[in-house]
């Protein structure tokens, strides 16, 4: 998914948010936006380099030439259904984590209705079948 299609949905987000939140509704931009660090932490960790056109590139040429095998390997930590899984729990808790939670799962929404798009599929989303090897 492109990064500026989540900015754009957690602005629309917020701003639906921001009659009932306030200022908080900003904090969408957590989970909406910028959960997506996970992509950067493994460039660098691949790569060994923090070079944003060169992760754009990269990043966008696994969604245009429909790479399902690539995109599988790319181990993104704050996309898996143990965060989610938090977030839903923690949202009851908290209205701090319910607002981050809404961004969330718009963001994640928006990925899967993506990769189901592109590669016809939704990947392995579990942290723990990850790093255990399991598909």
């Amino acid at each position: 998914m492109i990064l500026l299609a989540h900015f754009i949905a957690s602005i629309f987000l917020a701003t639906a948010l921001f009659p009932y939140f306030g200022a908080y509704s900003l904090l969408v931009f957590v989970g909406g936006f910028l959960i997506d660090l996970d992509h950067v932490v493994f460039f660098y960790m691949k790569f060994r380099q923090i070079n944003p056109l060169k992760m754009y590139i990269y990043f966008r040429q696994i969604g245009k030439k429909k790479k399902f095998k690539t995109y599988e390997q790319v181990f993104r930590p704050f996309h898996t259904i143990e965060i989610a899984v938090l977030m839903m729990v923690s949202s009851f808790f908290s209205q701090t984590m319910l607002i981050i939670a809404a961004g969330y799962f718009v963001h994640m929404l928006m990925d899967y209705s993506y990769e189901l798009y592109i590669f016809k599929t939704i990947r392995n989303f579990s942290a723990i079948l990850y790093l255990s090897g399991k598909k």
